[in-house]
């Protein structure tokens, strides 16, 4: 059976998402798709607004065959590392053969040389202390390595470092090129809608935030989201499945900051470069009165600086949130991926788990209790699942659930 790759979030489904298997349907027709997803939190460190399991569920609906976890310290990670977890994910499987991927730039040639490139960068000390240096005087890494490319390949060729899904396809590629031999998988890219998908979910999110009945959602949603998606939305937003509305992680938030001392602060994963002390002091600073739905974004607006994008904003707040900090994070990323957990799955799912069974590298989680199978497999493998656990419980809190969950959801079978 041919087998592809995605890596997504799903937050929520929506016809961006619905073109990308079309596209990939047309460029390999009766290829078995498989995502690797982000559970709780995602990469821009915001609570996803459905469940993965409901997220996956729809996944399968629209023409995946598998949906795995991505472990939720890589999901709210950087790029670099969001991608290098994906990719082990996918490899892990022992099943996936290819990855595709949506980019900007819609060719692998230009992505490819800025991987070679970026690779080159960090193995050579004095780049790599040039571009620390320059992120010292105020720009953030990100911008020191652009600067850096700009003088070896020109302005032209650093073109795509200014383009979100170019920079995940670069590190897409570039975990691609470290896996071994018998793992490698073959990338594929397509073009992106770019502004007009970009547009379409921002539309998505704030027609979730505004939204105040049934009939307001309905409307709001129509033409961003797939029939399936908008039937989900709309039951969540009944109150028959778990919903979590933008700026909900705001009061958690706003009450740890101004819990924790500022030394305490400054050891959360994201907190350095003197974010800390800038959100610490907008939670003491607050305005009287500023309604629980605007914590969030003040807090957020507050820490955001030149060399601090939003982003790396929302994962250190989520990071607090989770009690992750800058160490736990860094043995973390280096162990990589503990297990390979099961979202959903249709008929061929199902054959491909059975493949697994005997081609996986590493334990296949289908249920929560098998963790406790599993627990003697190391300090790593601990720590990762009860992080993914602790991501669970905070996320139910945000969507005024009760706890424990994760131990009743068994994975979705189409």
């Amino acid at each position: 059976m041919d087998t592809c790759g995605i890596v997504a979030e799903y937050n929520p489904f929506h016809l961006g998402h619905q073109a990308q298997l079309a596209w990939l349907g047309e460029r390999l027709p009766g290829a078995a798709v498989i995502v690797v997803m982000s559970p709780w939190f995602t990469q821009r460190g915001e609570p996803a607004v459905l469940d993965p399991w409901t997220r996956a569920r729809l996944a399968v609906q629209a023409g995946c065959s598998l949906v795995l976890e991505l472990p939720q310290v890589f999901a709210m990670s950087s790029a670099s590392a969001f991608a290098d977890g994906a990719v082990a994910t996918l490899a892990a499987s022992g099943v996936c053969r290819r990855l595709c991927f949506g980019s900007e730039t819609a060719d692998l040639a230009p992505l490819a040389g800025l991987a070679e490139a970026l690779d080159r960068l960090e193995a050579d000390p004095e780049l790599e202390a040039s571009a620390r240096t320059r992120q010292k005087e105020g720009l953030s890494y990100a911008a020191a390595r652009e600067e850096l490319i700009i003088q070896t390949l020109g302005a032209g060729a650093a073109a795509p470092l200014r383009q979100p899904n170019d920079i995940l396809g670069i590190c897409y590629l570039r975990a691609l090129a470290r896996l071994a031999g018998e793992r490698r998988m073959e990338p594929l890219t397509h073009p992106r809608l770019g502004p007009a998908e970009q547009l379409q979910a921002g539309l998505l999110r704030g027609a979730l935030a505004r939204a105040d009945n049934p009939r307001q959602l309905a409307a709001a949603l129509d033409g961003l989201v797939p029939a399936q998606s908008a039937a989900a939305l709309m039951a969540a937003a009944a109150g028959r499945l778990p919903l979590v509305r933008e700026g909900a992680a705001g009061s958690l938030a706003y009450s740890l900051l101004l819990r924790e001392e500022p030394e305490r602060l400054a050891a959360f994963s994201g907190m350095q470069d003197g974010l800390a002390g800038r959100l610490r002091r907008a939670a003491v600073t607050m305005p009287a009165g500023t309604p629980r739905s605007g914590l969030w974004p003040r807090l957020v607006d507050a820490g955001v600086a030149r060399h601090l994008s939003r982003a790396r904003v929302q994962r250190a707040l989520a990071a607090l949130l989770l009690n992750l900090t800058a160490d736990t994070l860094a043995a973390q990323l280096a162990a990589g991926p503990q297990y390979l957990r099961v979202l959903a799955f249709d008929r061929r799912g199902r054959y491909l788990l059975r493949l697994m069974r005997r081609t996986a590298r590493l334990p296949v989680i289908t249920k929560t209790s098998d963790f406790l199978e599993y627990s003697a497999s190391g300090p790593d493998f601990a720590c990762q699942y009860r992080l993914d656990l602790l991501a669970s419980e905070i996320w139910s809190i945000l969507a005024g659930r009760g706890s424990g969950a994760d131990f009743d959801t068994l994975p979705a079978m189409l």
